[in-house]
């Protein structure tokens, strides 16, 4: 399920404040009991009291979910969250123990006294029983928050149920004056910024981990996302505050019972069904927008495929016409192009289709051998072979000379599936540079044919191109065909782009969020194998309006080649998450057919690094995407 755009961060920050609001409860009611300050504790007169293990506990669990929350797994300040969180569980569980089986286990008075008058209470100091079993399941929760393992995980949004229905209905005792609810005589009470204490704490508890329970359709595009996100949060505030209106308004003396509990009943049908009408209006809204884009994907693929039959047909035109032009220029490369007349190869052709000696007459084909025939009709025969080859030799040398035919440099085919700043149109991009005066200096001319990258892998492994100018070290593994020339072309980063500054550059961090990336770059294919959510397209092109549109998170690229389509494109909201996922070294490849040709390439390149050619080309061409020195 893809989680909502426009949900997560929210999710996020309302997690950041509940566990700053409640580390920060926690602390204000220790500062109170220090200072023996009341209002700290008691909030008003005549309430209950917060116990120092309660804010305490509060303290420690704020700050076991704010470092759950911002920590990658793994680090010491996660691991220590999880000590907070066992602690919460153990204060917990201890305090529950001590009410349950009669124990006395001294932690009730142990970090500073309860002073207060004598009251009926049978402990004082000790939180009350719903407290202290609120606790360990806050506790339990926190050390299962964003567990390696999915099921252990899932787990914390259950845990965290049972205090969120506990705490709710405290406040709701609290509000309408039901003490039945938050109290349970002779045992301590639940004050009542407890309560709110853990509402807020259950709630910021859920919002940390929206890839699970509630919490991961609340956050998503779906249906059942638009139904929770407009109806969770409205009818029940809605009707708590209608029921909390009338109950002070009868109280005060202005209808009877009866007519409160009508006046209730109909203000609450009222509030559901304006709820569930407005919902019903976006609910329909959307489902409209979604057959439209489903009608126009129809008729895109109708279009598309007449598109693709016209293609065909052109293509079997054109192949028709290349084939009459192959033979032409079959009976083109026969002739000298200067005099029209039989070239080398013509010759070489013609003697190759003809017989060297004649048929040896009848009267000597009976009681001869044919050598013996051949050689009384020719008893010169091996003189005239010989002046014959001569002539020959003789004729082709004058052919040549006269025709200036000589043979021009052989050109090297590379497929590329790079974009500026390493390759451009005109041929002036860095790997434009660089790779046409390698080849140049290795005595052959460089072609460059642009092909989306596994196709272009595939091409060059096939021998169909003469290789691939720009891969990563260890694709010989993969494409056996293919031989690395073993000095380097440049070093690469290979970066993660988004929208969402608060994404982690880290590949455990990126795994959960709709990645896009380009078909056939190994590197972003191997990392994110397994991965659920990944959109495989051919170009930058497609990638980036992805993530323009929020169809994807992140966009995984290079990191000059991105820079570069970000700044023509003018997405300013588009940007790189540093540091680098990876910094990877970038070779030329060739087919096994051209191994000669590897160490010239190597040679050439090595030269160029020594005599300043490409440092020049890096500084000018791609120092300002990197801003690094050349290694």
């Amino acid at each position: 399920m893809k989680p909502g755009r426009h949900s997560l961060p929210f999710f996020d920050q309302f997690a950041r404040v509940g566990a700053v609001v409640v580390a920060a409860v926690g602390g204000v009611v220790i500062f109170g009991w220090v200072l023996n300050l009341a209002p700290l504790k008691n909030v008003l007169p005549g309430l209950a009291s917060m116990k120092i293990n309660t804010a305490c506990a509060f303290l420690f669990a704020g700050a076991a979910l704010w470092l759950v929350h911002t920590c990658a797994p793994g680090p010491r300040l996660f691991r220590l969250a999880r000590a907070l969180a066992a602690i919460v569980a153990a204060l917990g569980g201890l305090s529950l123990a001590e009410d349950l089986f009669g124990l006395e286990l001294g932690i009730d008075q142990l970090i500073l006294p309860d002073v207060a008058p004598a009251t009926a209470l049978l402990h004082p100091g000790r939180m009350s029983p719903a407290t202290a079993l609120n606790f360990l399941f806050i506790g339990l929760a926190l050390l299962a928050l964003k567990a390696r393992q999915p099921r252990v995980a899932a787990n914390a949004h259950w845990l965290a149920v049972f205090p969120l229905f506990v705490s709710t209905l405290a406040i709701v005792g609290y509000a309408y004056g039901v003490s039945s609810l938050y109290a349970v005589s002779p045992y301590t009470s639940m004050a009542m910024h407890t309560a709110l204490a853990f509402f807020i704490l259950t709630l910021s508890i859920v919002s940390a981990d929206p890839e699970h329970g509630a919490a991961r359709i609340a956050s998503s595009d779906t249906a059942g996302g638009i139904v929770v996100r407009r109806l969770l949060p409205t009818i029940p505030v809605i009707l708590f505050a209608l029921g909390w209106v009338l109950l002070k308004e009868q109280h005060s003396g202005l209808y009877d019972d009866r007519f409160g509990l009508a006046l209730m009943v109909l203000l609450s049908i009222t509030v559901c069904v304006v709820a569930v009408i407005s919902t019903a209006v976006t609910l329909h809204r959307v489902d409209v927008t979604r057959k439209r884009g489903e009608a126009k994907i129809t008729s895109l693929n109708a279009g598309l495929e007449i598109r693709v039959e016209e293609r065909t047909r052109t293509l079997a035109r054109m192949s028709a016409e290349l084939s009459t032009a192959n033979k032409s220029l079959e009976q083109l490369s026969l002739q000298d192009g200067l005099t029209e007349l039989a070239n080398r190869r013509s010759f070489d052709k013609y003697l190759a289709a003809q017989s060297v000696l004649p048929d040896i007459p009848p009267e000597y084909a009976s009681g001869h051998s044919y050598q013996q025939g051949t050689m009384a009709i020719f008893p010169h025969r091996a003189l005239y072979i010989e002046v014959g080859r001569t002539l020959l030799a003789a004729l082709a040398l004058i052919l040549c000379v006269s025709s200036g035919w000589a043979a021009e440099p052989r050109v090297l085919v590379l497929t590329d599936s790079n974009d500026p700043p390493y390759t451009n149109t005109e041929r002036t991009g860095f790997l434009d540079v660089v790779a046409t005066e390698a080849v140049r200096r290795a005595g052959l001319e460089l072609q460059i044919v642009k092909v989306p990258a596994e196709r272009a892998l595939m091409l060059a492994n096939a021998g169909v191109d003469d290789g691939d100018m720009s891969r990563i070290a260890g694709l010989e593994t993969q494409y056996p065909n293919l031989i690395r020339v073993p000095e380097k072309l440049v070093d690469r980063q290979y970066v993660a782009f988004s929208k969402d500054a608060s994404i982690g550059a880290s590949l455990d961090a990126i795994r959960g969020r709709t990645v896009g990336l380009i078909r056939g770059w190994k590197i972003f294919e191997r990392a994110m194998d397994g991965a659920q959510h990944v959109i495989k397209v051919d170009d930058a092109e497609q990638l980036f309006r992805l993530l323009q549109l929020g169809r994807i998170d992140v966009a995984l690229y290079e990191r000059a080649m991105g820079q570069e389509y970000i700044m023509t494109h003018g997405m300013k909201s588009v940007r790189v998450l540093d540091p680098s996922l990876y910094v990877r070294e970038m070779f030329i490849y060739l087919h096994q057919s051209n191994a000669e040709r590897v160490p010239a390439l190597a040679a050439a390149l090595r030269a160029m690094k020594r005599d300043g050619f490409y440092r020049r080309a890096y500084n000018e061409k791609l120092s300002p995407y990197y801003d690094r020195s050349l290694r």
